[in-house]
């Protein structure tokens, strides 16, 4: 049995691979793959998935709520209506621009852009990826405003593009499902809900740079609009926050109250 001592964040990852469903032999080689200096053997894998599992089900889980704005893609195109653009008309593909995240236990909010970047330099969103992919793989549960539809897969995509690999796994919590699944409200949008039920976070016009102006601003290097932008990435993820304890109080699913209890033992 391998006697090394074991660190919060290695049995952290143990056990959240195993309660994935992930086998020892697997867990395995994905720690050592992560924790280089520290190998383990499939014995030792399981000697602290049989003395920490239960340990770890009692901790408050991390809980990171997150949004992503994206740059639109550059093509040719013959018309407004019903078009079907084939690949060669792809001019430039969509970039990943902003990213706000925060904490639900924590009251700091985390963020970075693309800004002071120009052309290929500003498509290259490897930077960003590998920032959040590091919060990612820190995070117990995700969640956000229809994040499973769209951010959490343009992420994926840009992690598999960029070759960052696979984050821990994470459980996924999204306020546009829980609207759907417990209401019939006129909208799902968190433009609606915001403005309906929260009280101090709603989400943003951005009036100053309207509609597609704001993105179009920011990429031409317009520092003000910058500015507005994170102000606006930033507001989504409170607003969704703040939302989002609102309409938990409605939903009994054990994600749903494992997420309210990191919330309740805020410090």
């Amino acid at each position: 049995m391998n006697k090394q001592s074991w660190t919060k964040e290695e049995i952290r990852f143990v056990v959240k691979h195993y309660k994935k469903g992930f086998g020892r032999k697997t867990i395995t080689k994905l720690f050592n793959k992560k924790f280089i200096d520290s190998p383990r053997s499939v014995d030792s894998i399981k000697h602290c998935i049989d003395n920490h599992c239960s340990e770890i089900e009692k901790e408050i889980p991390k809980v990171l709520i997150l949004d992503i704005e994206t740059a639109p893609m550059v093509g040719y195109l013959w018309g407004l209506f019903d078009q079907n653009i084939p690949l060669n008309m792809i001019k430039r593909d969509w970039f990943i621009l902003s990213w706000t995240a925060k904490w639900l236990h924590e009251d700091k909010v985390m963020y970075k852009d693309q800004r002071g970047k120009k052309d290929k330099a500003l498509e290259n969103d490897k930077d960003l990826l590998v920032s959040l992919w590091k919060l990612i793989d820190e995070a117990d549960i995700i969640l956000g405003q229809n994040s499973n539809a769209f951010d959490l897969k343009k992420i994926n995509s840009k992690f598999l593009e960029h070759n960052l690999g696979v984050p821990s796994p994470y459980k996924k919590i999204d306020t546009y499902l829980l609207a759907k699944k417990h209401f019939s409200l006129t909208s799902n949008k968190l433009e609606y809900m915001s403005k309906k039920f929260n009280t101090k976070y709603k989400k943003q016009d951005h009036e100053e740079f309207s509609g597609f102006k704001l993105w179009d601003e920011c990429m031409k290097g317009n520092l003000k609009a910058w500015k507005c932008m994170e102000k606006y990435n930033n507001f989504d993820v409170l607003a969704t926050e703040e939302l989002f304890l609102k309409l938990a109080e409605f939903d009994n699913s054990e994600v749903v109250a494992s997420a309210l209890r990191s919330y309740r033992n805020k410090k």
